[in-house]
């Protein structure tokens, strides 16, 4: 069997995995609430959902609170709920639809490896989706867009100005965890955790 070295990966159960989805809905805490998760990333049949923990109360603003409107994000159903990600430098939570319900897990970093180990965890990043403004910043949500007509409402306040000057620039923090194949040695991603959003807000008040 395969190891994943470098991480510790917890499994939760169908309802542990319901309680995190009402959580986010406006419900109860899920237990020991993962403080270190800010962002949120829902993809749902109907659409992609963004959200952010609001301090100092840690409840969940999510993108179809400011931009529900002409399908750019819908709002968050259990039954339309297809992948859900909590994140945070730290740590993430994910569920994700399996036949008739859910399944999950808590991804975060384990004990460090040694210098040089080929299986020491690697940080990424992704660009998203966005090159122009299409509407806000709204209460620390933009809708972001390209050509194609994509477009997705990601909980920044992002001005015009900054994607006229620098084009995708809003990027997806993640980390890779590897695995060795038990029968080749080969050494493979085994596991994926996103960690932020940026550029970072503060970067843009300088």
């Amino acid at each position: 069997m395969s190891k994943l070295r470098g991480a510790c990966l917890v499994a939760l159960t169908e309802e542990e995995c319901r309680r995190v989805v009402a959580w986010v809905q406006g419900g109860t805490a899920f237990p020991d609430a993962a403080a270190d998760c800010r962002w949120l990333l829902a993809h749902c049949d109907d659409g992609v959902i963004w959200g952010k923990r609001q301090p100092p109360t840690g409840e969940w603003r999510l993108s179809s609170g400011r931009f529900a409107g002409e399908n750019h994000s819908p709002f968050l159903r259990e039954e339309a709920l297809q992948q859900l990600r909590l994140f945070g430098e730290t740590e993430e939570v994910l569920v994700w639809r399996a036949g008739g319900g859910f399944r999950g897990r808590r991804l975060r970093d384990g004990e460090p490896l040694p210098a040089g180990d080929p299986f020491t965890p690697a940080d990424e990043e992704q660009i998203l989706v966005g090159d122009r403004v299409l509407a806000g910043p709204d209460e620390g949500f933009t809708l972001v867009g390209d050509g194609t007509g994509s477009r997705h409402a990601v909980p920044r306040s992002v001005a015009k100005e900054e994607l006229d000057r620098k084009p995708w620039s809003l990027r997806l923090g993640l980390k890779q965890y590897f695995e060795e194949d038990p029968e080749s040695g080969a050494v493979r991603v085994a596991a994926t955790r996103l960690t932020g959003l940026g550029p970072e807000e503060r970067e843009e008040k300088k």
